[in-house]
């Protein structure tokens, strides 16, 4: 490789630093990195301890179990990868290094090097981390960390091949080629169901029928080239060690020369790929949504009408309205996926003739549980305002006008969503007609508790949706305490509602009263965080606080 990029990559890594330096410079970064480092100190004080106070402990996982399992699991991995990532980039360059490498004196053979020297010192220290994660299947600290860089190394290079071998290919011939591909596997995967179901399947263990398709002579010798990461991973001695390590390092050695020959045309691709993958990173960092891209460069079809002046909370109320209405494709997919990640156990209880009256209830609250992520993926509001702020500012309104009108958007959407999967449930399932009830008086005052805490937390530790640089520790940081603060405000808000409901239900015995009396004391508490935002907004300073 080139000198000119050794340096480079030296000059990038001192450049981490410094922006580490930088971040701890100040007192919200320094606090933020402190947090972070506090967290991962503990965990991993806690880890120690268990080993130093426990060095009998043995591994709790059967090798012989961990191997055959491993795989089977390695090669779920590479279908996957084969299947979704035939249409992505093969690897991303930065627009600075698209705009300074390409038309350097370098070959196309130094830069593809210089990449894969880049992503395999990027994958180290995750690597590292996840050998501690594999302490209780791994022989030894030593063979996990071996284990984890040969695994990860391996997914990596089989990726980049998939992607060269697409990429070879013009875009109708690698279309139809992917999907021969794919009808074969599913017939094949078809066809050895049927095989396996007649021949293997009495309706005894699970386990024993997937045992009995992975001791076949053919399957086995197929899989025996994948089972050697995990056979690294649970070595107890060198003996044991020193074989699958070779083998694993033959095969990663084998799909990095593979990359070299497919390399042909990766320039051309990645370079047109890179611009557009970071034209949309760059417009989820001023948006703050991932969503928020796709209402990029579309043809408008449908005007939202005016909702009114209402003493200035229409116009922002309608601006963020429109922005969700060209999102509105990204919404309904979220919406629809949320529903079928159930599908499975919806259909399973819907053919059954008698229903557990507890399992719809369960299977409610789960994606309600899951439906309170979602507002970081819906931040219309001063989130994905951050390069906004000094309009907003100028803007002849007071300050509680504008936090409500920023807040109605994301309260309507996530409250839309929740409504939308309890009666999606009931209408398939029943026996939930009560929590349906239950979401439909409570989902808008609870979001706008939830939103108008995250709001006042951005606005107090503001930051990019997207981290700027991987590896930043102060927004891992400033995430444990978004998280942590989120919690204790939810906390502290959703107290009074119950207390007071609690107490009614024990004077009365009633139901209704004690969600009556809990929905009323959980509506006066909601609008209590928009004066909290229009004091964090007033004290917001353009030229100081906006992130770069």
């Amino acid at each position: 490789m080139n000198d000119a990029l050794w340096l480079l990559m030296k000059m990038r890594f001192r450049a981490w630093f410094r922006r580490f330096g930088k971040n701890a410079s100040n007192v919200k970064g320094a606090l933020m990195m402190a947090f972070f480092a506090l967290m991962i100190g503990c965990w991993f004080f806690g880890l120690v301890a268990n080993r130093v106070l426990n060095p009998k402990h043995t591994s709790g996982a059967d090798p012989i179990v961990v191997q055959r399992f491993g795989g089977p699991g390695m090669l779920a991995m590479c279908i996957l990868i084969a299947v979704t990532s035939g249409t992505k980039p093969p690897m991303l360059f930065t627009p600075a290094e698209i705009q300074f490498l390409f038309c350097g004196p370098f070959t196309r053979r130094q830069l593809l090097t210089y990449k894969l020297l880049t992503q395999l010192l990027m994958t180290l220290p995750f690597s590292l981390f996840m050998s501690v994660v594999f302490r209780d299947i791994a022989g030894s600290y030593i063979s996990a960390a071996i284990g984890a860089v040969l695994i990860f190394s391996f997914l990596q290079l089989f990726g980049l091949a998939v992607n060269f071998t697409a990429s070879n290919f013009s875009a109708l011939a690698y279309t139809r080629f992917r999907r021969i591909v794919l009808y074969g596997i599913l017939g094949a995967l078809v066809v050895l169901g049927v095989f396996v179901y007649q021949r293997y399947f009495t309706g005894g263990d699970v386990m024993q029928t997937l045992k009995a398709i992975e001791a076949q002579p053919v399957i086995h010798t197929l899989l025996s080239p994948l089972r050697w990461y995990s056979q690294v991973v649970t070595a107890r001695s060198f003996g044991e060690f020193w074989p699958p390590a070779l083998g694993a390092l033959a095969i990663n050695a084998g799909l990095l020369a593979l990359v070299y020959v497919l390399d042909a045309k990766f320039l051309e691709s990645v370079s047109t790929a890179s611009e557009k993958t970071y034209a949309r990173i760059e417009r989820m960092r001023r948006g703050g949504s991932p969503f928020h891209h796709a209402a990029q460069s579309r043809t408008i079809r449908r005007q939202v009408p005016s909702f009114g002046y209402w003493g200035g909370i229409g116009p922002i109320f309608w601006r963020q309205f429109v922005t969700a209405q060209r999102s509105q494709k990204a919404f309904i997919l979220m919406t629809v996926v949320m529903l079928f990640s159930s599908i499975g156990p919806i259909i399973a209880l819907v053919s059954r003739k008698k229903v557990d009256e507890g399992v719809p209830w369960g299977m409610a609250g789960t994606m309600l549980m899951m439906s309170l992520f979602v507002h970081q993926f819906l931040a219309f509001d001063f989130r994905s305002d951050i390069d906004r702020m000094e309009v907003l500012k100028t803007l002849p309104l007071p300050a509680w006008r504008i936090a409500v009108g920023q807040l109605l958007t994301p309260v309507m959407l996530i409250s839309l969503v929740q409504i939308t999967i309890v009666a999606v449930l009931f209408a398939l399932l029943g026996t939930i007609g009560p929590l349906l009830i239950i979401v439909a008086a409570f989902a808008i005052p609870f979001n706008l508790v939830l939103i108008g805490l995250d709001n006042f937390l951005f606005l107090l530790f503001p930051a990019r949706m997207v981290p700027t640089t991987p590896g930043d520790f102060s927004h891992a940081g400033r995430q444990m305490i978004l998280f942590f603060g989120r919690a204790i405000g939810m906390l502290v808000a959703l107290m009074p509602p119950l207390l007071a409901g609690g107490v009614l239900y024990i004077a009365t015995r009633s139901l209704f009263a004690a969600g009556a009396a809990a929905w009323l004391m959980l509506v006066l508490i909601c609008w209590l965080p928009i004066p909290l935002i229009a004091w964090a907004f007033k004290r917001f300073d353009v030229a100081r606080d906006t992130p770069p």
